[in-house]
């Protein structure tokens, strides 16, 4: 009977890992192709490239589903060290940690990802370099998630047997939830920093070029249509260069 309660756990700590697991990275890859789609429509001459940037900035966002989906077998066909009731929580609680986890990596990893693609439709010469913005965004994106795992393999190999249920089962379960909870915020953090890192790339390369292009024009007699407007009502005034063929933001 122990040892029935015991896989009945991992069945069900497979399925909150595989299934909460799979949330953030399909709302990632969603957020790609949601930017892609509205970069190749105001840029269809770069589809191709915009397409090639997207399908990358999914595929680092889909490792944290292959984090859970790795643990979800694991916890599906390999035997327990122990079949105590303490095991039960341990292996329940692995679930809960790289699902929860999977979260703020998968959603995290769709900011730069998004980001590359509008940058790339709007400076297609900029696209190496946005794509090395995501890719070190996405990748800082996934380590929480592999935090998670570990401490999710942890829990799933270590035997129990010996120690007391009460209060191990508590703080199993607590390492479980602790981890997974928290990875959810860095996860999402390190995503919002990497896709501003990128909008900043691009808004830094138009107030260089402008900004030269503004020089030559004050020697010229004129004004380069050189404004300070508060644009995204910040409290900041930003740098905003107002003429007859675009209006494009530069570094505060």
């Amino acid at each position: 009977e122990g040892a029935d309660i015991v896989k009945a756990a991992a069945f069900l700590g497979a399925g909150i890992s595989m299934g909460i697991g799979a949330i953030g990275p399909g709302v990632g890859e969603g957020m790609a192709a949601a930017k892609a789609c509205e970069a190749i429509g105001k840029n269809p001459k770069e589809a191709g490239l915009l397409t090639r940037t997207m399908l990358v900035g999914q595929a680092i966002a889909e490792s944290a589903s292959i984090f859970a989906l790795v643990v979800a077998l694991i916890l599906l066909f390999s035997p327990s060290p122990g079949h105590s009731f303490v095991n039960v929580w341990a292996l329940f609680a692995a679930g809960i940690c790289v699902g929860l986890a999977a979260i703020g990596s998968g959603v995290g990893a769709g900011y730069p990802a998004g980001a590359a693609c509008t940058g790339t439709a709007r400076q297609p010469s900029l696209s190496k370099r946005l794509t090395t913005n995501m890719l070190i965004g996405s990748a800082v994106c996934q380590t929480p998630a592999i935090f998670s795992m570990v401490v999710a393999l942890m829990l799933m190999f270590m035997n129990f047997n010996q120690l007391p249920v009460n209060p191990t089962w508590a703080a199993l379960l607590g390492a479980g939830l602790s981890t997974g909870l928290a990875a959810i915020g860095s996860g999402l953090g390190g995503g919002m920093a990497a896709g501003t890192h990128a909008a900043f790339v691009l808004a830094g390369a138009h107030f260089t070029a402008r900004g030269q292009a503004h020089e030559c024009s004050l020697i010229a007699g004129r004004d380069a249509g050189l404004r300070l407007v508060d644009v995204n009502e910040d409290g900041h005034a930003d740098v905003v260069f107002d003429d007859q063929e675009a209006h494009s933001v530069g570094a505060p």
